[in-house]
């Protein structure tokens, strides 16, 4: 006699937009999903569309959104007789048909801690969707201790609802790959460098990294910045990034990647000589536990979820004190056999409790 499986639904109206973490915690969780043989996946999306660019575009999608998450979504859940939903972007439906339960999953608390990154009536607009929708929830979903703590005391969820899931790194970084041909981002055969995965919003706080960089007295060491600009208006940094590589005249110094593909980043993971992440606020921060796999030195900022991701496998700095910044990064610069076999030690053990298998299992034990 077989047993009925669990029908999940996943709303992977995230794959159009997000291009950082919170696209890689959806397609993970996917993937794990479709690997256990007591469920069957439900992937829900809406038509194909492209990332809005414009004021009226954005204003429009947001009408959208609210459609889709009030309306087409509830109804394409019953249609699939899923016993379970999903949401990655926080935002659950207030109204779901009877017998089927809801699960949002939240990143952070940055629209809310960093309100001046993003526009105010969205704002309004999304945390109206999205904190009365999770009251009615089955449970809510999180990344991070840090994260559930700062839910908790912003809307008063009642803490055994906030579920603490574990991450990990992109996985598909992890499988040995050839090294690509990397100069033509300027980076020679054996030049040392410092690296940072990101999309350059400006709580990741880059500025202040390049001016701390500045300071490295260096003339070998680059710092390579990976990632895209963001496709919000109010978070994107990078005509200030590219103005204070020009003032402080490290044209030549720093590098702006851009998008690159898992198999560069696979090389610049393997070449780097450390890992650096000055975010003035992290949900958590998959990037770290990528840099760890690779077993590099990791310098971070001390805000949001990071300390508690780092533990003991790197070091920490005010993300505000340019100086502070320098003193870590000539510190990850020049680390000692000993320091090294120490932080290695604090990484593995890391890594060990963040693995996906941990993200899926969790999950599955609180949708039941």
């Amino acid at each position: 006699m077989s047993i009925k499986k669990i029908r999940i639904a996943i709303d992977t109206r995230d794959l159009f937009l997000a291009k950082t973490g919170t696209r890689t915690v959806l397609e993970e969780v996917i993937n794990g999903f479709k690997k256990d043989h007591e469920v069957e996946v439900v992937e829900i999306r809406p038509k194909a569309f492209s990332p809005p660019r414009t004021k009226i575009e954005k204003a429009v999608e947001h009408i959208r959104f609210f459609w889709w998450k009030e309306v087409q979504l509830p109804l394409s859940v019953k249609k699939n007789q899923c016993d379970v939903l999903i949401c990655n972007d926080y935002v659950v439906p207030y109204f779901l048909p009877k017998g089927i339960k809801a699960f949002p999953i939240f990143h952070g608390c940055n629209i809310w801690e960093l309100p001046q990154h993003y526009n105010k009536y969205w704002r309004f607009f999304f945390t109206k969707m999205a904190v009365l929708a999770a009251k009615r929830a089955k449970a809510i979903f999180t990344v991070s201790e840090f994260s559930k703590e700062r839910l908790i005391a912003l809307f008063n969820f009642a803490p055994s609802k906030v579920k603490v899931i574990p991450l990990g790194p992109k996985r598909s970084l992890l499988s040995p790959k050839p090294l690509v041909n990397i100069e033509n981002y300027g980076i020679k055969e054996g030049e040392k460098f410092l690296l940072h995965v990101g999309v350059m919003e400006k709580r990741k706080n880059l500025v202040k990294l390049i001016e701390a960089f500045s300071k490295i007295i260096d003339r070998n060491l680059k710092l390579v910045l990976v990632g895209q600009r963001p496709p919000k208006i109010f978070s994107d940094d990078y005509k200030n990034i590219v103005s204070t590589i020009s003032r402080l005249n490290l044209n030549d110094k720093v590098i702006l990647t851009g998008y690159v593909t898992d198999e560069e980043l696979f090389t610049l993971y393997s070449r780097a000589s450390a890992y650096v992440f000055p975010s003035l606020y992290e949900g958590f921060g998959i990037p770290v536990i990528e840099a760890y796999h690779f077993s590099l030195p990791v310098a971070a900022s001390n805000r949001g979820a990071l300390p508690e991701v780092i533990g003991n496998g790197g070091l920490l700095f005010d993300p505000n004190d340019v100086d502070d910044i320098a003193d870590k990064l000539k510190r990850i610069s020049n680390l000692s056999e000993l320091e090294t076999d120490k932080f290695q030690i604090g990484q593995k053990e890391k890594i060990r409790g963040f693995q996906w298998e941990k993200t899926i299992n969790e999950i599955k034990k609180n949708i039941g």
